[in-house]
């Protein structure tokens, strides 16, 4: 079994930002790999060491992307980490889709059985790439995964939220998972940082892709709510009915 994480670096979330001229200030800001995605990793490493013969990779896109922090994904378990870089374009003038149909590329040339996404960023919050994934590929999704249990050679048992509830699904290989792993506790052994070390980043380079820059998704103002919303989940529309209407 073959499995691909997608990663995204970003900048720091646990550090405040400060506003210039109403614009974000990301100078002097460090740059980390996506929280939501490192816990991706940790969950397949985890799922890897209890699986013997599952293959698992870690595909990142960007050309500003630092690999001294990229490669930190070898010290956890990986087996082997791509770097897509674009000769012609900036990543950042690249939209979800775009980034998806390249994804689908890699995905079939290599024959991955297993996609695992995060179900958003803390760098846009889009959450685009997974669901676009599956419906270029043809694949099934499922959203909210939060832990992977056994396979068979055409299925995987996972776990997912919805509604405050655990859900435990049989779906069919291959697949993307939208992915929400939490308390997977995060540790890098002595022998992951010397394979971290001995082991080179694969540079993937992305042809011209005959696109015009767009301007994406950009953030241009941060406000902090003064109490945190609330949130009420329904279980049918009927419910959803009473409260609106009475």
């Amino acid at each position: 079994m073959k499995i691909l994480v997608t990663v995204k670096i970003i900048y720091d979330p646990k550090i405040d930002l400060i506003q210039q001229n109403g614009m974000l200030c990301f100078e002097n800001i460090s740059r980390v790999i996506n929280p939501i995605d490192e816990e991706s990793i940790m969950a397949a490493v985890e799922f890897k060491n209890k699986n013997p013969g599952v293959e698992l990779s870690a595909v990142c896109i960007g050309d500003d992307v630092d690999e001294k922090i990229y490669k930190y994904v070898l010290a956890m378990g990986v087996d082997e980490a791509f770097l897509f870089r674009s000769v012609k374009h900036r990543i950042k003038d690249l939209d979800d889709l775009t980034i998806a149909k390249e994804l689908k590329k890699f995905i079939k040339i290599n024959k991955y059985d297993l996609v695992l996404t995060g179900k958003s960023t803390f760098g846009n919050n889009t959450g685009c790439v997974g669901p676009a994934l599956a419906a270029l590929l043809g694949w099934r999704q499922l959203y909210y995964a939060y832990n992977l249990l056994t396979f068979t050679t055409n299925e995987l048992i996972v776990q997912c939220h919805a509604y405050n509830r655990a859900i435990t699904v049989t779906i069919k290989l291959p697949c993307v998972l939208i992915c929400n792993f939490t308390n997977f506790i995060k540790y890098i052994e002595l022998t992951g940082i010397i394979f971290m070390l001995n082991k080179p980043i694969k540079t993937v380079l992305l042809p011209d892709l005959n696109i015009k820059p767009n301007s994406c998704i950009e953030t241009t103002e941060l406000l902090e709510l003064d109490k945190p919303r609330e949130c009420k989940f329904f279980d049918d529309v009927n419910s959803l009915m009473d409260i609106i209407f009475g």
